[in-house]
């Protein structure tokens, strides 16, 4: 019998069903234990495969990185008055709906995208 991990595209079934055992934010897959049966299954780190922690935590650096545009984009000495506006108003609103889906992601206790 091998000691192999299966691998998947993302986890079968409802994912509160299983627990990360090994793999973290850095890691180019995750292994994913299911609680009822103890089966393991390796995955791809990818949003859907994250757990609401790890997703919260690359949503709330995006959050800090367009913040960050917001501060070099309104001292641009280059771009028109109008042209700042749009690009302000644009990342504003995408910082918006970006906290609304972390609070939806903590409500509801799952990665969303």
């Amino acid at each position: 019998m091998s000691d192999e991990i299966p691998f998947h595209q993302s986890i079968p079934g409802d994912m509160r069903g299983w627990q990360l055992v090994d793999g973290g934010k850095w890691d180019g897959s995750l292994v994913w234990q299911e609680h009822a049966t103890g089966r393991k299954v390796r995955v791809p780190n990818i949003w859907y495969n994250q757990t609401v922690e790890m997703r919260i935590e690359a949503m709330e650096h995006s959050i800090a990185s367009m913040q960050e545009n917001i501060e070099r984009t309104s001292g641009d000495l280059f771009l028109g008055e109008q042209d700042k506006l749009r690009r302000i108003n644009a990342l504003s609103r995408k910082i918006k709906g970006t906290r609304k889906l972390i609070r939806k992601m903590r409500r509801e206790g799952i990665p969303l995208a």
